[in-house]
């Protein structure tokens, strides 16, 4: 009967093993994906609250294929030590994926106040030929971002009247992009709408950079892998309880 329960244990762990390393898969690519987007098209911005929850999720992610290893073996040579090892990791992983999952909802609201802050903060210092490095950084940032999502601004073209280094929009803001479009079409920030939806995007890049967050994704995904891994603890500490009890009645 003790056998049987065990065989049934070690089967189910063995399940729970092949689900975290899918899992562990799940979280390098939100986290990385996350990380991707900010440096690809955000790299002008560096809030270091931005990166918490996905490098907690890539750190998550690298370790859960260690400690499906140790689960499987664990469990295929039946060691109580192991068993106790692998319980007390997977613990600890949980405990990291909790943190990284209720810190993205937490951080929710001040991580786009601050990120909205820093898109509205770098387009004012958009400066075409600048020496400055970190303005050739967010010049050649916002191009980029612009060009790649057809935006505008951050909630609109309109926004670049702020920019007082510039007497047109910026070119990569054209629908047909060439060097001096905005100029050559007399496109400003406070061009009537008609007139600057023929030759430029007017849709502001906010919703665009809110899809990089992807801060309710690590939450949710958080909190699923979390209850998964529950499962998991509970049955290697069943796995361990089986084995002491096979060897003391031995």
């Amino acid at each position: 009967m003790v056998q049987g329960g065990m065989k049934c244990i070690k089967y189910l762990l063995f399940f729970f093993n092949f689900v975290f390393v899918i899992l562990g898969i799940v979280l390098l690519a939100v986290g990385i994906s996350t990380k991707t987007g900010f440096s690809k098209h955000l790299s002008f911005i560096d809030p270091q609250v931005l990166n918490y929850p996905p490098n907690l999720f890539i750190a998550a992610g690298a370790i859960i294929f260690i400690i499906a290893f140790l689960g499987c073996y664990g469990s295929w040579r039946e060691s109580h030590c192991m068993m106790i090892t692998y319980s007390v990791l997977l613990g600890l992983l949980l405990v990291l994926e909790l943190a990284a999952a209720f810190s993205a909802f937490a951080l929710k609201d001040d991580v786009e106040h601050i990120f909205r802050t820093g898109l509205e903060d770098s387009q004012t210092k958009y400066e075409y030929n600048s020496t400055d490095d970190s303005v050739k950084e967010i010049t050649k940032g916002w191009d980029v971002m612009q060009n790649e999502w057809k935006c505008c601004g951050t909630s609109n073209y309109t926004d670049w009247i702020n920019n007082t280094h510039l007497a047109y929009v910026p070119d990569s803001c054209c629908i047909v992009e060439h060097e001096g479009c905005a100029a050559d079409n007399k496109i400003k920030a406070d061009t009537p709408l008609e007139k600057a939806k023929e030759f430029i995007h007017i849709e502001g890049c906010w919703d665009h950079a809110l899809k990089e967050l992807t801060l309710e994704t690590i939450g949710i995904t958080g909190i699923i892998l979390a209850a998964v891994e529950l499962l998991g603890i509970i049955s290697a500490c069943l796995m361990a309880r089986s084995i002491r009890y096979s060897y003391e009645t031995v």
